[in-house]
């Protein structure tokens, strides 16, 4: 769920349930101060990958029993509750090799996360495969594994045969028949 208070502080939004965890997207960069002061139903928080900083005072007066975060985040000792088990997390870079297809977006992600199976990539005149763990294909990638290091990812790919008919056949085989055409035409003309 994803809520929302035009009143600051939160206090509570309000929510009526008893237990509340808050994951803040890979898209995140920033944590401001107070932005979840009061909420005291908030008891998880797992922050994302791209998070720089969380301001002061940013989980103050909550629940928070326990909070995941990149090893890297800036923070205050005031910007959540002094009881609150923090679990500092190694930051991953996830890339994508398409082999001469459509270019897929790299990010980074949290160590133990997923990594989330992107949209296949197109090639002309070829069909996706899948994505495998090395780079000379033998091994296909399992989206179910967490990641727990730098990741590179790489497409595989099938040629498109062709499935019969015109286009199935030989430029020479057409070159033939225009030839003959032409013959056709120029024994008619000129007899």
């Amino acid at each position: 769920k994803v809520y929302t208070s035009s009143t600051t502080p939160w206090y509570n939004a309000g929510l009526s349930e008893s237990e509340v965890t808050v994951t803040i997207g890979d898209n995140v960069t920033q944590i401001p101060a107070y932005c979840f002061a009061y909420f005291t139903s908030l008891k998880h928080a797992s922050i994302g990958a791209l998070v720089e900083s969380i301001g002061n005072q940013a989980f103050a007066q909550t629940s928070l029993a326990d909070i995941s975060m990149p090893k890297t985040v800036q923070f205050t000792a005031s910007s959540f509750p002094a009881s609150a088990e923090v679990t500092y997390l190694d930051t991953f870079n996830i890339k994508f090799n398409s082999n001469g297809g459509t270019a897929i977006e790299s990010y980074k992600t949290l160590e133990n996360r997923l990594i989330q199976q992107p949209t296949d990539p197109t090639k002309d005149g070829f069909t996706f495969a899948g994505w495998f763990a090395d780079s000379e294909l033998n091994t296909e990638y399992d989206f179910n594994s967490p990641v727990t290091q730098d990741t590179t990812l790489y497409a595989s790919w099938t040629e498109k045969s062709n499935s019969g008919g015109l286009s199935s056949i030989p430029w020479w085989v057409w070159l033939i028949v225009l030839l003959i055409i032409i013959g056709i035409v120029l024994y008619v003309i000129f007899g």
